[in-house]
């Protein structure tokens, strides 16, 4: 298979970050971490090697990137209002360096997948949720989709803006994003086992709001066996991968073109000290 390393300076993050692209054609995923790892976390924890089969067969091209949670998410002792701000920081690198490098990349010219488990499964449909223009489908695994289980109680703008059950709660039904969103595919999935509690709290609280703002996403229970491993999430993806696929397939070779306005730095050109390391 196919591997090759980028690595460059970010300047929303100001530190090097590093991607990882397996295949070298297919529709584009893009792979969120668990929390507090690297860019190789899903190559460690035998996600590449699950779908491996359509990676070789070209269907898909997978983008693998690091996190930054330890600074924003996960920094108990930070500073409120720097770490929402570390995070908004996170959100600009993917839309702004990461997504332009999918596309210089990847030939394709069809939407990324987004995809993430645990936290990453929050990184994802922050992501997706908020530029579902740029997205064609999300997987999201074993997310704990509540600000607050993190920031308890505080708010500010960039925390709300990272936080999909603050935004969605408060979207007007007429807006432009809800019909976006159900032209696209959404999978939420968690277990009911070990250490799935607050998970499966979290993902009705956001099925509820996707049922009231007439939203199609599908929110997927798995059993009181599923617990919180990477185990699960191996299986998870492999099942749900080759779903979402099947709805791009059948959307008129998921091409779906959108004029690209909600935010206003849709995109940057991939910086020009990208260096290439291959193995």
């Amino acid at each position: 298979m196919n591997r090759d390393k980028y690595t460059w300076h970010s300047v929303h993050l100001d530190r090097d970050m590093s991607v990882v692209v397996y295949g070298t054609k297919g529709v584009p995923v893009l792979a969120f971490p668990s929390k507090s790892t690297r860019f190789d976390d899903w190559e460690k924890n035998g996600m590449v090697d699950s779908i491996e089969e359509l990676l070789e067969a070209g269907k898909i091209q997978l983008f693998t990137v690091g996190s930054v949670d330890d600074e924003s998410w996960l920094c108990e002792n930070g500073i409120n209002v720097w770490r929402t701000a570390r995070q908004e920081s996170y959100y600009r690198y993917i839309v702004e360096d990461v997504i332009p490098f999918i596309r210089k990349i990847n030939k394709s010219k069809k939407l990324p997948i987004a995809a993430g488990v645990e936290m990453g499964a929050n990184q994802a449909a922050v992501v997706f949720l908020r530029r579902p223009d740029i997205f064609q489908a999300l997987i999201a695994m074993s997310g704990i989709y509540d600000a607050r289980y993190f920031f308890g109680n505080y708010i500010d703008h960039d925390l709300y803006e990272n936080a999909p059950e603050r935004f969605l709660e408060n979207m007007a039904p007429d807006h432009e994003y809800i019909k976006l969103y159900n032209q696209r595919k959404m999978i939420f999935c968690v277990g009911q086992g070990s250490q799935e509690f607050d998970g499966v709290r979290a993902l009705k609280n956001l099925e509820r709001i996707f049922i009231t703002k007439s939203i199609d996403a599908w929110c997927d229970y798995w059993g009181y066996d599923v617990d919180h491993s990477w185990n699960w999430w191996v299986k998870q993806i492999r099942y749900f991968l080759p779903k979402v696929l099947e709805t791009e397939k059948e959307a008129a070779a998921g091409e779906v073109k959108t004029e690209e306005k909600p935010e206003k730095k849709a995109e940057k050109k991939v910086p020009k000290e990208v260096k290439e390391v291959r193995r």
